[in-house]
């Protein structure tokens, strides 16, 4: 989460013509650690309107609000990180966002530094307020996991509609890309051990967090055999059995694909909630490496294996352990609704 816990500048831009025409209702919500005169020289190659500043404000955990956003409107984006809003909606967006960043500032910076902090090897008890967090959390994780697999009956469906077709313009995009080229750090490991146990030399700061008593998908028996049948009416196609042509939208894959978006905001409300329910728990933690039957709060160093190192000193074993698989098909079901 370090990352994403950084102070920013979160941004709304919109669209000006400069010969004073009408332009898209289209705003971008992003954000950027440099300068928005830069960020936006690189957004305006190419577009035919003048790319504007419509609002800016520094906050802490920039990459943490900027997410929360995109999922919440999600049913408003119509390509990449480009949203359509009317004037009064956007200016609701803003609103949020300086709720969100309100909400979670101080949080934000506990948790910045405490992410960056070795876990002192100690559990402590929880508290009934402990105890309170770890409720709503564990409600919030299996309303989440619910969503989840609906969400993925919806998308089983939807690729079930493709079969040998190059996808749905707007819908489902189906793309062939060549062999990934792969070392084998498993076969390594698992042939010769000596070898990698030698170059498990470069020391990593991990940190994780783990809720105890979290649900799993298949607690949710109905829906966990409803994702299993689904999955089924998905047609295996072979590489060269992809034709050119795709499918043209219809009703029912539109419906579709608006349940699945749907779901993506539904499910990024829940995270929001989540996401701070986490890190109070962080905070209740402290230096601590968890709080019994409630959560683990581990930082360490993690020894990784040097590859760099590896491979100057064994070419031969690089060789051995690198493959490169068959061209593969690959199936998105888009995020956002551009048609």
């Amino acid at each position: 989460m370090a990352r994403e816990l950084q102070k920013g500048i979160l941004y709304v831009l919109k669209l000006e013509d400069p010969a004073g025409g009408t332009v898209p209702p289209f705003y971008k919500i992003g954000i950027t650690t440099g300068t928005l005169d830069k960020r936006i020289n690189i957004l305006q190659t190419g577009n035919p309107y003048k790319i504007v500043p419509h609002h800016t404000m520094e906050v802490e955990g920039a990459e943490f609000v900027e997410r929360h956003l995109h999922r919440l409107y999600s049913s408003k984006r119509r390509i990449l990180e480009w949203f359509e809003f009317t004037s009064e909606e956007i200016e609701e967006v803003i609103e949020v966002a300086k709720d969100y960043a309100q909400q979670f500032s101080d949080l934000v910076v506990e948790i910045r530094s405490l992410d960056q902090k070795h876990s002192n090897g100690i559990n402590i008890s929880s508290t009934p307020e402990v105890l309170d967090l770890h409720k709503e959390a564990l409600r919030l994780e299996g309303l989440k996991t619910k969503l989840e697999l609906e969400q993925s009956i919806i998308k089983s469906r939807l690729l079930s509609l493709v079969g040998t077709s190059r996808g749905i313009p707007g819908i489902v995009r189906v793309s062939i890309y060549k062999g990934i080229t792969s070392f084998k750090m498993v076969e390594l490991r698992k042939n010769e051990p000596e070898v990698y146990d030698k170059y498990l030399t470069k020391v990593e700061f991990s940190q994780r967090m783990k809720l105890s008593g979290k649900s799993k998908p298949s607690d949710f028996k109905q829906l966990f055999e409803e994702k299993k049948a689904a999955a089924t009416l998905i047609k295996k196609v072979e590489v060269s059995d992809v034709g050119s042509d795709k499918i043209e939208r219809d009703t029912s894959s539109v419906e579709l694909h608006e349940k699945y978006i749907q779901f993506i905001e539904e499910i990024g409300k829940i995270k929001i909630d989540l996401d701070l329910v986490k890190m109070k728990l962080k905070s209740h933690c402290g230096e601590n490496s968890g709080i019994d039957d409630v959560c683990t709060y581990i930082r360490e160093d993690k020894k990784k294996f040097d590859r760099e190192k590896f491979e100057a000193d064994h070419p031969h074993l690089v060789k051995k352990y690198t493959t490169t698989g068959s061209d593969r098909r690959v199936v998105l079901v888009s995020k956002s609704r551009a048609y």
